[in-house]
């Protein structure tokens, strides 16, 4: 969540701080109100190439962190054997395919966006595989080099094992400063993707065609469910 990158950001810069989480999710609430106004889902075509972006140089940063982190004399003991119990292991299964199936269901946006304009069939196919490059080159190399230096003690987010609580990071600051970075503004992109089947919703049911985009008519209302809209989000994400 990116409520959680600027809570993590700001411990390591102001440690014993007296913000609190939900001070933390009212900000980021604040800023995807703005963000919200993006006016049509064509528009999304430029989030998904910062995406694209913050995603390879997240990746980049965290799996070179994690490389050096097993090379260096203070590498942490791993184990590389499997949950004793068989209910630990059911679990673990059954987590690892809801993660794969998230992160491989995001390609579900390039193939929509691919029927906006004919021909769709070759643009589907380019998009999807173009998503599902990514994500292999993304998830598979953080989750492989993860395991190589934490072993079954890696944490789902490479970044907490890079810093355990009980002893120094394992990753130089400017390192796990900027991942957080990308990770917070990767976070902002997701949560727009995602909303904005509701906005298109929400844009069908108020707005008039026979108005432009920006009139006051379609404007105003637009504004106003939107906002509430991630205002309803994130009080739901303070409970």
């Amino acid at each position: 969540m990116p409520f959680c990158c600027w809570k993590i950001m700001y411990s390591n810069l102001h440690p014993g701080g007296s913000l609190k989480l939900y001070e933390f999710i009212a900000m980021v609430t604040v800023v995807m109100i703005v963000l919200s106004q993006i006016p049509t889902f064509h528009s999304l075509r430029h989030l998904n190439f910062a995406s694209l972006i913050l995603s390879l140089g997240y990746t980049f940063l965290v799996v070179g962190a994690c490389i050096d982190a097993g090379l260096s004399e203070n590498a942490p003991h791993r184990d590389n054997s499997l949950e004793s119990s068989n209910s630990s292991r059911v679990f673990s299964a059954f987590t690892s395919i809801s993660i794969l199936a998230a992160i491989f269901g995001n390609g579900i946006l390039p193939e929509i966006q691919a029927t906006l304009v004919p021909p769709a069939t070759g643009k589907m196919v380019k998009g999807l595989l173009m998503c599902y490059s990514v994500i292999f080159v993304t998830f598979y190399s953080a989750a492989v080099s993860g395991y190589w230096v934490f072993g079954n003690k890696s944490n789902s987010n490479n970044l907490k094992s890079l810093m355990p609580d009980d002893g120094p990071s394992l990753a130089p600051t400017i390192v796990i400063g900027l991942a957080v970075v990308f990770i917070l503004l990767q976070l902002f992109a997701i949560g727009l993707v995602y909303s904005q089947v509701a906005y298109e919703i929400m844009e069908k049911q108020t707005a008039d065609v026979r108005h432009g985009m920006f009139s006051k008519r379609n404007l105003i209302p637009r504004l106003i469910l939107w906002t509430l809209y991630v205002i309803f989000c994130g009080f739901m994400a303070s409970k």
